[in-house]
């Protein structure tokens, strides 16, 4: 699962522009509520979404939750979740069409 995940995060990684270098996002170790994530700080080239993926058997699944983001700093982000995922997700940066950034999310329980 690890390999897939890694393979998948390097070709979206490699498929980014030089201008994505500057968006970003960090989430806590683990999510302690399954019906939101909570990103904190998000920074982004331009408007954009985080988009959250269920994660089945190491790929990604059904879109589960996506909140707007606006070109700059975004203080404290939120995604609600609009079905639990049974298990692992998957956080997406999305800049302009582009994929800019990606984390894996892990939730408490």
């Amino acid at each position: 699962m690890h390999k897939f995940l890694a393979l998948t995060l390097a070709a979206l990684v490699g498929s980014t522009t030089f201008a994505a270098a500057d968006s970003t996002f960090s989430l806590p170790q683990v999510q302690d509520d399954d019906s939101i994530v909570e990103l904190g700080p998000v920074t982004a080239d331009g408007a954009g979404f985080v988009h959250i993926y269920a994660l089945d058997a190491g790929k990604m699944g059904a879109l589960i939750g996506s909140e707007a983001v606006h070109a700059g700093s975004n203080s404290d982000v939120r995604v609600p979740l609009i079905d639990n995922p049974k298990q692992d997700a998957m956080a997406v940066l999305e800049v302009g069409g582009q994929v800019v950034a990606t984390q894996e999310v892990r939730f408490n329980g």
